[in-house]
C-alpha cells in the first residue's frame, strides 16, 4: 500500500520498449483496470493519468467527481479529446469516513470491429456494489497511445491535485469483468488478488496481468531492466517510511527481462512523498488473509511437546541462556537485509523475525556466518557497506564447488557442494570480526560479552589465536586490547605421503592410492580427516574428505573416501591425514570494559600446519544476562535431503576426534550446545519426513537440545510471469500434514498452524512481508511469522521435564563435546 497525503505527491512511470501496459491500454483491446482505493479528499482529484509526454495529452483519466464521492474514467483519442466517459456516483459518500475502501474495476470491451465500450464496476467497503452501466461506444482505433503514467498529482489538465488516502495494486489484465467476478474479488478482501484471482469466466489466471503497480508480487524491487537495485525495505513500512524509485515495486509484462519488477530510471517521484503502508494498518482490520490449501488435508493443528527453552521464549521469560537454532533453507541462512527503523540493515530469516519479536531479551546472535566481504547484515554485524578488516587472502568457500563446503550450515550458494559457509583464512593474515551494540536489546557493551569462532581441526592446518579488538567503525583495523588471548591447536596431523599417490579415481567410489613404504607417520584410519594438496604451501590447490575404509594390499594402502576430492587431484599431490575436530576459538570482555562502538575478535593463525584455518561459524553474544542466543541457518536451494547427503555424514569420526563417534555433521550441530532446535521445512528435492530423519541425526550425536518442527508461511510458485497461475500457493500441505501427524512420535513440539501465519501469497507483497518474488521474505514478514509460532508455542510447549517415544529426558546444561566452549 502507499499513502498520499499531499496535493503535489505522485510518481510518473516511463515504459520501456515491449512495455505490457502501452500495448493493453488501447481501445481495440479487451481488458480490465483493478484496484482498491481509499479516498479522503473531499474534492475532485487526479487518481491516474496515463498520457503522451509531447503535449502531455491525456490517454485514459480518472478522477474522483462530485466533492470526492463519485468515480469518473475517461479515454482520449489520439489529439487528447474525450471520446468516453462513465461516471459511478456514491462511491465515496463520507470521503474519509465510512465506508472507506472501495474496490474499483474499468473495462474496456471491444466488440472485435470497431467499436468499444467502458464499463466501470465498484464496490465499496460495506460491500454496496453500485449499479454498472456503460459508456456509449467509440471508435477503437482512435485512442491514444501512451508513453507515461502517473499515479496520484497529474502533470496538467485539471484536476491535477492527488486524490488523498490509501492507494492499492492496481492491475492491468487482458480479460473482460462480469459483475459475479467483481463480487468473487471483492470478497476475498486481498489487494493481492487483484492480479491472482483466476477462478472467475474471465478472470482465469496470472498470465492475463500485463501490468502491475504497487508491489502485487514483491515488497522488494529485484532489478532486471538495467537499473541500480536498491536492498531495503523501507523503514519499517511505517507512514513516515516515503517512497523512492528503488523501493517500489512494478510488473510491465514485455519489458526486457522484467520478471518482478522494473524501476530506477523507469520512475520518477514528484515534489513530495507517497509513504509505504502496510494494507492492514492503513484501516485496521479491514483486509483479511486468506486460507492456503493443498493435496493433502491440513488441520492448521499444533502438537504439545516438552521444551522448555521454548516455553520461556514463547512466555518471554528468560532464565539464564537458551541458544535456539531456527534451520531450514534459505529461508533459514538469507542475509540480504532490510533497512529498518528498529535495528537497522536486518537480515532476511526466520531468526531474525524471532529475535524482532524478542529484541528485548536476546542476547546476542550465534551461529552466524563468517561473512568476509561486503552486502550482508547479520545482527549486530552490519557489513552491508563496509567489511570487518582482514589481512592477507580470504577464500570464502560457500559459493564454490569444494569439500569445504560439505562443512556446517550457511551457505546460500543452490550449486555449492553442500551446506556450508566456511572461510580460509591466510596462514600470513588475519581476519577480523567488529560488533556494534544492538539498542533494544541485551546485546550491549554495559553488559560482558563473548565473542567466538568455530574452527575445523584437520590435518595440516595451521593453529589460530583470538584477540580482542574494538574500533571506531566496523572496518577499522582497530586497537589490540591487552587481555587473555585464546590460542586454539588445529593442527592434528598424524602422518602423510608426499611422494605421489600409484591409483586414484574420482568417480563412483571414490579412492587414493599410494605405497605403504612413503608413509611418513601412522597409517590412515577410518573416520580421519584427509586432506590432498598439490604442494605444501598455504596458497595451494587442495580438498578435504573423510576415510571411509582402509584396505592393506601389503605393499599399498587403499584409503576410500566419504566424497571425492574436489580441485582436480592428479597424482602428484600430497596427502595428509588425522582426526578432525571442531573447537571455539573465544575472547571475553568485562562489563562497560571499553567505550569503543564495535569490539570484537581478531583471528590470527599461529604456527601448527601449513594451511589455512577454516573458520565454520561465529557468534557473539552477553554472558552476565538471561536471554536468548538466536541462531538461524540453512543451505539455500537444497532440501533436507540434501543436506544430510552432501554433508560429511556417513562416518563416525575417528579416535583422538573431540567428537568420536559421530559424523562430522552430527558433531557441528552438537557443538553449538543448543536448548532447542527447530526445524522448519526444507522442501527442495525432499519428502516431509526427512524432517525426522534431520531430528533424528542431532539427537544420535548425545546433544541435549530439544527438538521442534514448525511450518513455514505459505509461499508462492514461480517467479517466471510466463508461468500460469505463477503466484498461486505453492502446494506444501504434505510437510503441514506430516508435522501435525508426526510431531508426537519424535516426542516434538509440532506447530502446523504457521503455514496460514501469512494468508496465501497474494495477501504478502501489498503488506511488505515479502522480499523479491515467490521464495522469501522480509524482516517484517519474519517477524509476523515469527507472532504466530510464539502465540502457538504459547500453548503447545510444555515446561515440564518428561520423556516420549524418541525424546529424551533433558537437564538444564548442555553438553557440547566441543574445547574451547
Amino acid at each position: 500500500m502507499l499513502h498520499i497525503d499531499g496535493n503535489t505527491e505522485g510518481i510518473t512511470y516511463t515504459p520501456g520498449p515491449g512495455s505490457g501496459l502501452v500495448a493493453t491500454l488501447i481501445g481495440a483491446q479487451d481488458w480490465s483496470l483493478a484496484f482498491w482505493l481509499y479516498n479522503t479528499s473531499a474534492s475532485n482529484r487526479n487518481i491516474w493519468q496515463s498520457y503522451q509526454a509531447t503535449g502531455t495529452l491525456d490517454q485514459l483519466r480518472l478522477t474522483t467527481t462530485g466533492s470526492g464521492q463519485n468515480l469518473k474514467a475517461e479515454i482520449f483519442d489520439a489529439l487528447g479529446v474525450s471520446i468516453a466517459q462513465i461516471t459511478v456516483n456514491g462511491v465515496w459518500p463520507d470521503p474519509g469516513g465510512a465506508p472507506g475502501w472501495a474496490l474499483c474495476i474499468l473495462t474496456n470491451n471491444y466488440d472485435g470491429a470497431a467499436n468499444a465500450t467502458l464499463e466501470l464496476r465498484c464496490i465499496r467497503s460495506d460491500g454496496t456494489q453500485l449499479a454498472t452501466g456503460s459508456s456509449s461506444a467509440y471508435v477503437a482505433a482512435s485512442t491514444g497511445v501512451l508513453d507515461r503514467l502517473r499515479i496520484g498529482a497529474a502533470l496538467t489538465n485539471a484536476p491535477t491535485s492527488a486524490a488523498l488516502g490509501h492507494y492499492g495494486p492496481f492491475v492491468l489484465r487482458r480479460s473482460l469483468t462480469s459483475d459475479a467476478e467483481a463480487a468473487a474479488v471483492f470478497a476475498l478482501k486481498s489487494p493481492g488478488m487483484l492480479l491472482q484471482y483466476s477462478d472467475g469466466t474471465n478472470w482465469t489466471n496470472s498470465n492475463q496481468a500485463y501490468f502491475a503497480w504497487n508491489h502485487f508480487s514483491a515488497s522488494h524491487n529485484s532489478d532486471q531492466d538495467g537499473g541500480s537495485a536498491t536492498a531495503g525495505l523501507p523503514s519499517d513500512w511505517s507512514p513516515a517510511s516515503n517512497a523512492l524509485p528503488s523501493n517500489i515495486a512494478l510488473l510491465d509484462r514485455g519489458v526486457t527481462n522484467a520478471i518482478w519488477g522494473v524501476y530506477g530510471t523507469d520512475l520518477a517521484i514528484s515534489a513530495g512523498a507517497f509513504a509505504h503502508k502496510d494494507a492492514n494498518n492503513a484501516v485496521a482490520g479491514y483486509f483479511t488473509l486468506g486460507t492456503p490449501s493443498g493435496g493433502t488435508a491440513v488441520n492448521f493443528a499444533n502438537v504439545a511437546g516438552v521444551n522448555p527453552a521454548l516455553r520461556r521464549l514463547a512466555d518471554n521469560t528468560p532464565f539464564g541462556i537458551d541458544r535456539i537454532l531456527f534451520l531450514s533453507n534459505s529461508r533459514g541462512s538469507r542475509i540480504s537485509y532490510d533497512a529498518r527503523t528498529t535495528g537497522g540493515n536486518w537480515p532476511q530469516h526466520y531468526g531474525g523475525g524471532v529475535i524482532l519479536q524478542r529484541l528485548a531479551n536476546c542476547v546476542g546472535a550465534i551461529c552466524q556466518q563468517p561473512a568476509g566481504g561486503t552486502g550482508s547484515a547479520q545482527f549486530g554485524l552490519d557489513q552491508s557497506a563496509a567489511a570487518c578488516a582482514s589481512g592477507g587472502a580470504l577464500t570464502a568457500e560457500s559459493a564454490k564447488s569444494e569439500n569445504w563446503t560439505r562443512v556446517g550450515y550457511g551457505s546460500n550458494a543452490t550449486d555449492s557442494l553442500g551446506p556450508g559457509y566456511t572461510l580460509e583464512i591466510d596462514p600470513a593474515g588475519y581476519k577480523q570480526y567488529l560488533w556494534s551494540d544492538v539498542t533494544g536489546s541485551k546485546f550491549l557493551k554495559t553488559n560482558a560479552r563473548r565473542f567466538r569462532g568455530l574452527f575445523l581441526a584437520y590435518p595440516g592446518s595451521a593453529n589460530v589465536t583470538g584477540e580482542r579488538y574494538t574500533g571506531a567503525t566496523i572496518d577499522a583495523a582497530g586497537t589490540d586490547r591487552a587481555g587473555t588471548d585464546h590460542a586454539v591447536t588445529l593442527e592434528t596431523q598424524t602422518g602423510s605421503v608426499t611422494a605421489g599417490l600409484v591409483g586414484l579415481n574420482m568417480g563412483g567410489t571414490p579412492y587414493v592410492e599410494f605405497n605403504k613404504a612413503d608413509v611418513v607417520g601412522a597409517a590412515p584410519a577410518v573416520g580421519q580427516g584427509i586432506l590432498a594438496s598439490a604442494t605444501a604451501s598455504a596458497g595451494s590447490a587442495k580438498s578435504i574428505s573423510v576415510v571411509m575404509t582402509v584396505t592393506d594390499t601389503g605393499t599399498t594402502y587403499v584409503v576410500e573416501l566419504d566424497k571425492a576430492f574436489t580441485g582436480g587431484i592428479a597424482s602428484t599431490w600430497n596427502l595428509y591425514w588425522g582426526p578432525l575436530s571442531f573447537r571455539w576459538c573465544a575472547v571475553d570482555y568485562a562489563a562497560s570494559e571499553f567505550a569503543d562502538a564495535f569490539q570484537g575478535v581478531r583471528f590470527t593463525p599461529t604456527g601448527g600446519g601449513g594451511f589455512a584455518p577454516l573458520l565454520v561459524t561465529i557468534e557473539a553474544y552477553a554472558t552476565d544476562v538471561s536471554g536468548w542466543g538466536i541462531g538461524s541457518t540453512g543451505w539455500g536451494g537444497n532440501g533436507y535431503s540434501k543436506h544430510l547427503s552432501e554433508s560429511f555424514n556417513q562416518t563416525p569420526l575417528s579416535a583422538g576426534s573431540d567428537q568420536a563417534g559421530m559424523t562430522l555433521y552430527q558433531a557441528f550441530l552438537l557443538a553449538l550446545g543448543l536448548d532447542a532446535l527447530v526445524i522448519i521445512p526444507a522442501q527442495q528435492d525432499s519428502t516431509p519426513s526427512d524432517m525426522g530423519t534431520v531430528a533424528d541425526t542431532y539427537r544420535d550425536s548425545g546433544a541435549t537440545g530439544r527438538v521442534a518442527f514448525v511450518a513455514d508461511p505459505a509461499h508462492g510458485r514461480n517467479d517466471n510471469i510466463t508461468s500460469g497461475n505463477s503466484w498461486g500457493v505453492q502446494d506444501y500441505s504434505a510437510w503441514v500434514a506430516w508435522i501435525e501427524a508426526n510431531a508426537s512420535a519424535y516426542g516434538a513440539v509440532g506447530i502446523g498452524s504457521a503455514w496460514a501465519s501469512l494468508g496465501v501469497f497474494a495477501d504478502q507483497p501489498p503488506r511488505g512481508w515479502r522480499a523479491d518474488g515467490v521464495s522469501h521474505l522480509t524482516s517484517e514478514g519474519n517477524k509476523v511469522w515469527a507472532a504466530s509460532v510464539l502465540s502457538a508455542l504459547a500453548t503447545a510447549s510444555l515446561s515440564t521435564t518428561g520423556t516420549s517415544a524418541r525424546g529424551r529426558a533433558r537437564a538444564r546444561g548442555r553438553s557440547t563435546g566441543i574445547m574451547g566452549a
